[in-house]
């Protein structure tokens, strides 16, 4: 009996492995075509961020049908620092889960970086939405980019001691600012103009960063495009309500 009840124990362990392992892979798969399907219908230049919003809010809530609701919770209650505590199955699911839901938070940010530029313009035309749409994106992509490769450590003055000390090779506000104003340069911009800007030059505070500005606007008017300040998380905020003390500056290179 004691046999039969191991067997039997083995058999159900096998099922849900199976299960589960078929439901995670739907869900990837549901993923996939949705993108696949949304990609036939817009190009990659004319995809909005709205749209890549719709696309992964979906991604996700089908991720999460594919779920039990054991399943579900376990996945939504786990940190990151406990994710290792799963079984190799859940962990998987732990892990793809919040591949998806990491790029759904990514086009929120997107979507509300492009609202915050469209709203520096008195005026909303298809070119200022183009322009903002393509701005935000690149900023987003960006600081998730470079969070990365400079390994950032929170907070930003931390990593900073870090680079100092040659424990780190990058992550000062400048190589941010560097990095992103590669990535904007290539873009023909009608209705905005990228600026560098600094504060405190020169001093012990100094801080840099790029600020998107309207066409025929003032430096005052435009809005700081800050990735270092919060580590690495899409930070923006007007000019004239930071509290740093910003001026038109110039990358004068390494």
């Amino acid at each position: 009996m004691r046999n039969e009840r191991n067997v039997g124990n083995i058999i159900m362990e096998v099922k849900d492995y199976i299960g589960m392992h078929l439901r995670v892979f739907w869900g990837v798969l549901c993923f996939f075509l949705l993108i696949g399907g949304i990609c036939k219908a817009f190009d990659s230049t004319s995809m909005t961020a709205e749209a890549s919003l719709r696309a992964a809010q979906v991604a996700l809530e089908q991720f999460d049908q594919s779920l039990s609701l054991n399943q579900k919770k376990v996945l939504k209650e786990t940190p990151f620092s406990e994710k290792y505590f799963l079984s190799p199955t859940l962990r998987s699911a732990w892990e793809e889960r919040s591949k998806i839901k990491e790029e759904k938070d990514l086009w929120m940010q997107t979507v509300a970086l492009k609202r915050a530029i469209l709203d520096l313009k008195s005026i909303e035309d298809e070119s200022a939405k183009n322009e903002a749409d393509q701005i935000a994106r690149i900023v987003t992509r960006s600081f998730q980019e470079q969070k990365k490769k400079y390994g950032m450590i929170r907070p930003a003055v931390l990593h900073n001691m870090f680079v100092n000390i040659g424990f780190k090779k990058e992550g000062f506000c400048w190589h941010w600012a560097r990095d992103l104003l590669k990535q904007l340069k290539p873009l023909e911009l009608n209705q905005y103009r990228i600026q560098w800007g600094t504060a405190y030059e020169g001093k012990l505070r100094e801080h840099n960063s790029l600020v998107v500005i309207p066409k025929g606007g003032r430096f005052e008017e435009g809005l700081v495009l800050d990735g270092w300040r919060q580590s690495g998380k899409p930070y923006w905020c007007h000019v004239n309500k930071d509290h740093y003390p910003w001026k038109p500056g110039e990358y004068a290179g390494e």
